[in-house]
């Protein structure tokens, strides 16, 4: 189950790092670099454990979910977790200087700016003993086992090799990895494809041609053809392999029966499986895609400090508070509209100050006439607008 993203492809059970084929590969492995465009989250799909319950924020640069989990990036090199914990795959390292992020079907995996990994939760296979080093430019989680990407165009692969899926091949010109559950696949610099691991549905059963992203679902495996066309192999009972017809994909995502795949206009589009609406994709403009066991996750568009203002005043009614409290605070929040029409940067402060105006009067009156928790999650809104606003 993979995620990818527009600007830095990566993950499902497995994280992919996209890379751009037919060139030198020495100038394509260049040292990990953390996306840069952020955005909210969106989740979808099963959810018995939380796993679509996505954390609030406008921050977020990198997504990967796992069997009924899901980690992401933040911009400022952070990581959050939630969902199902029982091995503590959801109880992500400390630190701010992450740049990439896998989820497996019970550990996670994350790539530091310094091109060394650290692997945490289920660790029954050592598939969260990750190797030493600091050359590593990609990271991949399957269900029970990792795979990374060196700097030298070289892969290395731990954790259980039932099926050889640690066996990994020879060879120093790999861009782009990804991992499904016993499976895994790879591209070379020329983009030509290659996959090793379990094949007990044709899932390593690779189509000739030239790729620029991959992902491995359950027992399935999806391509994006350097035109933009997709390609779906292996296992097929849902419909999970019968791609969308289309030359304008960019990125894809493998779920356990399901298929999640990403066009240049930003829209989504899905087939298989869909007993938990996972095919329901959400309407919008997104950067990024990701696949857990039976959901998808995304990253919508860069927000806009307007619509973000809007959303808020709409917050603020949906809590029927007191007359004359509303009328206070939508005064504020519409000054900070307002100061956006125009798109100076004195103009920007002036949202801010208004903005700033309307944290003040939420304190004031949190656990008063406004419920504690209501108060901190318009603060919360509040202080991501005047965030963004001061970028």
């Amino acid at each position: 189950m993979l995620r990818l993203s527009r600007k830095l492809p990566g993950l499902l059970l497995l994280a992919t790092l996209v890379l751009l084929v037919g060139t030198n590969l020495h100038a394509q492995l260049q040292p990990p670099t953390r996306p840069t465009t952020a955005g909210t989250l969106v989740a979808w799909g099963y959810d018995a454990y939380g796993q679509t319950n996505v954390p609030a924020g406008i921050d977020f640069v990198a997504i990967a979910g796992g069997h009924y989990y899901s980690l992401a990036l933040r911009a400022d090199g952070s990581l959050v977790g939630w969902g199902a914990n029982d091995f503590g795959q959801t109880n992500v390292p400390a630190g701010s200087d992450f740049v990439a992020i896998d989820a497996g079907g019970f550990h996670g995996l994350a790539l530091r700016a310094d091109g060394s990994l650290v692997g945490w939760g289920y660790n029954g296979y050592s598939q969260t003993n990750v190797p030493t080093g600091n050359d590593f430019v990609a990271i991949s989680a399957g269900y029970l086992h990792s795979l990374a990407l060196r700097a030298d165009g070289s892969l290395v692969g731990w954790g259980w090799n039932h099926f050889g899926q640690t066996a990994v091949p020879a060879g120093s010109d790999f861009v782009t990895i990804a991992a499904g559950q016993n499976h895994n696949l790879a591209v070379r610099a020329d983009g030509a494809l290659i996959g090793w691991g379990a094949n007990g549905y044709g899932e390593t059963n690779v189509p000739a041609g030239t790729f620029m992203a991959i992902a491995g679902g359950y027992d399935h495996s999806l391509a994006v053809r350097a035109d933009g066309t997709l390609i779906g192999f292996g296992a097929n009972p849902y419909g999970e392999t019968n791609v969308p017809a289309g030359n304008d994909f960019v990125a894809v995502a493998g779920a356990y029966n399901q298929s999640l795949g990403l066009r240049a206009d930003g829209l989504m589009v899905a087939w298989g499986d869909n007993s938990a609406g996972q095919t329901d994709v959400p309407a919008g403009t997104f950067v990024a895609i990701a696949a857990g066991g039976a959901h998808f996750l995304a990253i919508n568009s860069p927000a806009n400090p307007a619509e973000l203002i809007n959303n808020l005043i709409s917050q603020v009614v949906g809590l029927n508070l007191h007359h004359g409290i509303e009328n206070s605070l939508d005064s504020k929040l519409d000054t900070a509209f307002a100061a956006l029409d125009d798109a100076s940067e004195n103009n920007d402060i002036a949202a801010v100050n208004a903005l700033s105006a309307f944290i003040n009067a939420v304190q004031a009156q949190s656990g008063k006439k406004i419920p504690a928790d209501d108060a901190e999650a318009l603060i919360d809104a509040a202080l991501e607008i005047i965030e963004l606003l001061l970028e």
